[in-house]
């Protein structure tokens, strides 16, 4: 499908905002080449931007825990629960890794 031109396309952006965009870009690329090191380590810069949000930890908890690093991808969702405001994400995050940790056992 040809996109159309819309002139907001042209709207500047911020430096934090072209960094979010690549890092999606590269995020999508290695998730293709199926090179989940590489993803991991994409989500480690995108957990540091201002943007970051649930689905950034979720993903890469997801990955980490793909990559047999279930304690790491536990301490990621704790790490999450400690930090969130919203208390429907600290549940989440905290019975995402109790039961990571559970796995362990």
């Amino acid at each position: 499908p040809q996109a159309v031109f819309e002139p907001s396309f042209l709207d500047v952006v911020g430096p934090l905002e072209i960094l979010g965009r690549m890092l999606a870009n590269l995020e999508r690329a290695a998730l293709m080449a199926n090179d989940l090191e590489m993803v991991e380590w994409i989500l480690g810069l995108a957990l540091v931007m201002p943007s970051a949000d649930f689905g950034v930890y979720r993903r890469r908890a997801k990955v980490l825990a793909g990559l047999g690093r279930v304690a790491d991808a536990a301490a990621l969702w704790e790490r999450l629960a400690g930090e969130a405001r919203d208390d429907d994400v600290i549940a989440h995050a905290a019975q995402a890794a109790r039961d990571l940790r559970a796995s362990l056992n």
